[in-house]
């Protein structure tokens, strides 16, 4: 039996989907031009990936330079 959770807590995918195979394949559909949708939502969402991915490459260095790695 799960716990509960608090209510208004997503409860579909938890842990990225590795409860449910059926999770990663539905958010990658989505993110693909399968979901027909315009080629400028996609390129902005590669576009905030990127900047996301970089952000956290700048947070290690960082950390690694404190000695806090």
């Amino acid at each position: 039996m799960q716990p509960l959770a608090p209510q208004g807590t997503p409860r579909r995918c938890p842990r990225a989907g590795l409860e449910n195979p059926a999770c990663p394949v539905t958010a990658l559909i989505l993110a693909s031009p399968l979901a027909d949708r315009d080629m400028k939502v996609h390129l902005t969402a590669g576009a905030l990936i990127a900047i996301g991915i970089g952000l956290w490459i700048v947070n290690k260095a960082v950390l690694r330079a404190r000695g806090e790695d």
